[in-house]
Formats: C-alpha cells, sequence, structure tokens
C-alpha cells in the first residue's frame, strides 16, 4: 500500500505548475514533505525523502523530452504530446462527464473521480473499439453499439520502455 501511496504522490507532485524547477527549491519540498507527513496516513519521513529524490531524477529526462514516468511499467505522461485542440476537447467533454456523475468516496475518505468507470469499460488491446471522429449520445448508445475500429496492439519495438540513465 506504501508503494502505491508513493507513485500516486509522485505522480500528482509532477502534475504541479513548475515542478521541475520548485523540486530542487528546498522550501517547496519541504513544505511538500510536511503536508504528506501530516496527512495522518501511515508516511514516514523517508517515504517522502524518496519521493522528492525520484522526482529529482526523471527532470533531467523531462526538460529534454518533455515526458515522465507516471507509474513503473512504462506508462508516461506528458503536457506536449497531444494537440492543444484534443485536450481543449477533452476538457470540455469531461465537464458533461463531471456533472452527470455521483460524488463517491474512497477507502479512507479520500475523494474518488471516475468520470468513467474503469471496471466496467476496461481498455483492452484487439477488442476495444474507438471512434475516429464524432461522438456517441446517451440516446443512440445502444444502436450505435460496435462501431469504430478494434484498437491494435503496437509493435513491440514501440513498447520499450526507455532506460533512464542517472
Amino acid at each position: 500500500m506504501r508503494e502505491i501511496s508513493m507513485i500516486a504522490w509522485m505522480n500528482a507532485l509532477t502534475d504541479l505548475p513548475d515542478w521541475h524547477r520548485n523540486i530542487f527549491d528546498p522550501d517547496f519540498t519541504f513544505e511538500w514533505k510536511s503536508a504528506k507527513l501530516l496527512t495522518g496516513y501511515d508516511v514516514t519521513r523517508s517515504m517522502v525523502d524518496w519521493c522528492v529524490e525520484e522526482v529529482k531524477y526523471y527532470v533531467h529526462d523531462y526538460i529534454a523530452s518533455h515526458i515522465i514516468p507516471s507509474i513503473d511499467g512504462g506508462v508516461l505522461k506528458s503536457d506536449t504530446c497531444t494537440p492543444h485542440s484534443t485536450r481543449i476537447g477533452l476538457a470540455h467533454a469531461t465537464v458533461t462527464l463531471r456533472a452527470q456523475k455521483t460524488p463517491k468516496t474512497g477507502h479512507r475518505g479520500a475523494p474518488l473521480e471516475d468520470l468513467v468507470d474503469p471496471y466496467s469499460f476496461p481498455f483492452t488491446w484487439e477488442r476495444t473499439r474507438t471512434l475516429r471522429q464524432g461522438s456517441i449520445s446517451r440516446t443512440d448508445c445502444i444502436s450505435r453499439s460496435g462501431e469504430g475500429n478494434v484498437v491494435e496492439m503496437p509493435p513491440k519495438e514501440d513498447c520499450k520502455q526507455k532506460e533512464f540513465a542517472k
């Protein structure tokens, strides 16, 4: 459980504006570490120290590529790989989903925000279908079920995780 929390903290930390600069600011890291230690969860000083050091480790590659590991195992994130028009479209689409959702809380009372339930609608290579253009509404979703193209598994050479060297 601790490792999962640490991954979530590092992911949230790298979502903050100017994280790649602020991570070297002692006042910023002191404030961030203190906030984590004061949550009341099972957190140790060495855990938050490790998170900060691991995020520092990623800065050089982030500056060069604007890509950072989000979760161990090859999951990466980037704000620059997605075209601006796509980001705007996704932001507008989530407004509708957020308005329709029912608030939920996690196992420790933390708010959850699953816009689409990942357990009900899992993504599966060579099975999941995607629409290249347009959208499906709630009123025609049943009649249009099965439309779209099956997402092909990318070649193995495209799935290799880049080794991050210090």
